[in-house]
């Protein structure tokens, strides 16, 4: 049985030269079609993927996140997706490497159990979100002291998450 190569190329003197022949130029092309095929499937189940990632309910399903979910769900924010307010969106590039890299960070939490009690935002983390209440409400700020930056959540903290009833329900996860 012929390699791919060997049915493609012929060996000549000092290296190889394609083979001109029809039925190599249709073993070819059969190649070329099942690799953008691969690539239009894997493609679309990437998208698939994040899509449904950047769903409330997919990070409502972690343990830790559940009593966040929870008041996530009875906020007037409640049709947005997560990713709207907690993930830059500058670019895709920006978004992606930090959809990413706050994946990787969540999982490792998740798995060793050691959230805390209640979870914190980051310093990072609460200027992402201030910039996208701002970009979301820009409308509303036009013609407030906020059009020139502000800090939305010092006032409106528990709009979205309510803290006051994560910190009393200890929203974190402990050992079990």
């Amino acid at each position: 049985k012929l390699s791919v190569r060997s049915r493609l190329f012929r060996s000549v003197k000092g290296g190889f030269e394609m083979d001109e022949s029809p039925l190599t130029k249709k073993v070819a092309l059969v190649y070329m079609v099942l690799g953008a095929v691969l690539a239009v499937v894997v493609l679309a189940v990437m998208a698939g993927s994040m899509a449904y990632a950047d769903k409330p309910q997919f990070c409502g399903s972690c343990h830790s996140m559940q009593e966040v979910y929870a008041t996530f769900n009875e906020s007037t924010h409640r049709g947005i997706t997560c990713g709207d307010c907690h993930l830059p969106q500058q670019n895709i590039v920006v978004k992606m490497t930090a959809k990413a890299s706050n994946g990787m960070r969540h999982t490792y939490h998740e798995t060793l159990r050691d959230y805390p009690e209640p979870i914190l935002v980051s310093g990072s983390a609460k200027q992402v979100v201030n910039d996208n209440c701002l970009r979301c409400h820009s409308g509303s700020t036009a013609n407030t002291h906020l059009s020139a930056g502000g800090d939305c959540t010092s006032c409106h903290r528990d709009l979205v998450h309510n803290e006051r009833r994560l910190a009393e329900k200890k929203g974190g996860v402990g050992l079990e």
